[in-house]
């Protein structure tokens, strides 16, 4: 059954629940839904860096596209966490940048999240989070491997959730564990699947996990804009390239799926930001044609606390 925005449940209206602390449930659960569906498309267009109308062309040009923008949209209104209604809302504006004519990644994604909490996603980062190694892995980076006792030295929330936690993101074939390790329960090694992976890297492509706080942060560029989740990835990914010699344009063209004019316009405001060193060029319609990336400069390394 799927309910109207703003009506009542079928079970309010069935049990004769029309005063008292039922209308005073059913009033709040509308005002809320309305006001949340309603400054949704906002934060939509602000992730997204389109306006209404562009976005409109897209749902109309994509029935596949309009779906799923319209389920997380539902689903964001009806969630009363924060968080679960920023992640819809980051899932639908990565789809709008995506190919529309391949999206069949993107909607097991959203129709994933639309099952998740955001207790799942904080568990997601802290197996996706690269941490130090100990014992002969010690002084390198190493990520996943974490058993449920492992997890509960790192994660702040109440340790008997984590197994229904965990086993809910393996029903959905976000994590998994090797088969050859010891198999007790609290002693199985959990980590990312690569679709796990790259569902995160769909709504939080820089996020990592605190162990100072214990909390999920963001190392992204610091801005006025929303436009940084994708800016500050890029210039991570140059500052890696650079450090292990590798080539740093084609870090930075790898380092997200984006259409080749979202790209440009994440390379060109760095470069007008004076992060980065680039070479852009433009047609004669004033559009993009060529961008070369040279090297990250020092407000980029900044930006990303690379730089004291």
């Amino acid at each position: 059954m799927v309910l109207e925005l703003g009506t009542v449940p079928e079970w309010i209206e069935a049990g004769g629940v029309t005063a008292g602390f039922g209308a005073t449930v059913v009033h709040n659960w509308r005002a809320r839904n309305r006001e949340r569906f309603t400054a949704w498309p906002k934060l939509l267009g602000d992730l997204a860096e389109m306006d209404e109308d562009q976005i409109q062309g897209l749902v109309d040009d994509s029935p596949e596209l309009c779906d799923l923008v319209a389920l997380a949209w539902e689903s964001a209104a009806r969630s009363s966490n924060d968080e679960k209604y920023e992640f819809l809302a980051a899932a639908a504006a990565s789809a709008l940048n995506r190919d529309l004519s391949e999206l069949d990644e993107e909607q097991m994604y959203v129709a994933t999240l639309v099952d998740l909490e955001a207790h799942h996603v904080q568990v997601m980062v802290l197996l996706g989070s690269p941490r130090r190694g100990t014992g002969q892995l010690q002084g390198q980076e190493v990520i996943g491997g974490l058993s449920l006792d492992d997890l509960k030295e790192h994660w702040r929330g109440k340790p008997m959730l984590l197994l229904p936690i965990v086993r809910t993101l393996e029903r959905h074939g976000l994590v998994q564990t090797l088969a050859t390790y010891d198999a007790l329960e609290g002693r199985e090694p959990w980590s990312l699947s690569d679709f796990g992976r790259g569902l995160l890297t769909f709504i939080k492509p820089d996020a990592r996990w605190s162990p100072a706080t214990g909390r999920v942060e963001s190392s992204a560029v610091t801005s006025d804009g929303p436009w940084d989740r994708r800016e500050g990835v890029i210039l991570r990914a140059i500052a890696r390239a650079e450090e292990t010699g590798e080539d740093v344009d084609a870090a930075a063209r790898q380092a997200l799926e984006l259409e080749w004019a979202a790209y440009g316009q994440c390379i060109r405001r760095l470069a007008d930001d004076n992060m980065l060193d680039a070479a852009i060029m433009n047609n004669g319609a004033g559009e993009i044609h060529a961008v070369r990336v040279r090297r990250i400069l020092p407000a980029g390394l900044k930006a990303i606390g690379a730089w004291a």
